[in-house]
């Protein structure tokens, strides 16, 4: 009785988190959705890198690594990570933005990658990605608070658990950088890129 006592406190406490990120995601969406065509055409216009040159290169890089992927999880219906991912092991994961239906498989537009267990840090890539479902976490970063207010709907990610070394993992997480160019990341580009980016004012 004492654990089915445990397991329903967890579940509303839970649940009152997803509330609260639901009222702060959802609200700001929906805001989003009543602006005039132009305001949007602007706000949801973003400038990328496409240069499949640099970007085979990094592949051929990134495939030494034989990385498993998830299949997509759909982020707004809030899923509980703890069913999903039931090992403990360190890992990559990818945001991505698409509609509800694909035309070719696309459009599908990664907006962010991340890793968990980098500086030789142990925790979880679970872990990692249930602050992710917790507002406080989210507006620590400024531009994945506003990629998800955006896109709230659209959002997915895939994970990849990964029995490796913290230098490895922030070399993959560098190459996906390079690969994807996410829109909504700015830290981990290789320092070629970075000043590059500097040179351009991006």
């Amino acid at each position: 009785m004492a654990a089915e006592n445990v397991n329903h406190t967890s579940n509303t406490m839970r649940q009152a988190t997803l509330d609260i990120l639901d009222a702060d995601l959802r609200g700001k969406y929906n805001e989003y959705k009543k602006y005039p065509y132009n305001d949007r055409y602007k706000l949801f216009r973003h400038d990328i890198r496409i240069d499949p040159y640099i970007a085979n290169q990094k592949l051929a890089e990134i495939e030494t690594f034989n990385l498993n992927w998830s299949e997509p999880i759909k982020y707004s219906e809030h899923p509980d990570i703890n069913s999903i991912i039931t090992e403990n092991g360190v890992g990559i994961y990818v945001f991505f933005v698409q509609p509800n239906r694909l035309v070719l498989g696309m459009p599908r537009v990664p907006i962010y990658v991340g890793i968990s267990g980098e500086r030789e840090s142990s925790r979880p890539l679970k872990e990692r990605l249930k602050d992710y479902f917790n507002l406080n976490q989210i507006k620590r970063r400024d531009a994945v608070h506003q990629a998800l207010q955006m896109y709230y709907d659209e959002v997915y990610f895939c994970y990849c658990i990964y029995d490796g070394n913290s230098e490895d993992l922030s070399q993959i997480e560098r190459l996906l950088h390079e690969f994807f160019s996410p829109k909504f990341a700015k830290r981990d580009f290789e320092p070629e890129t970075k000043q590059a980016q500097k040179s351009w004012n991006i």
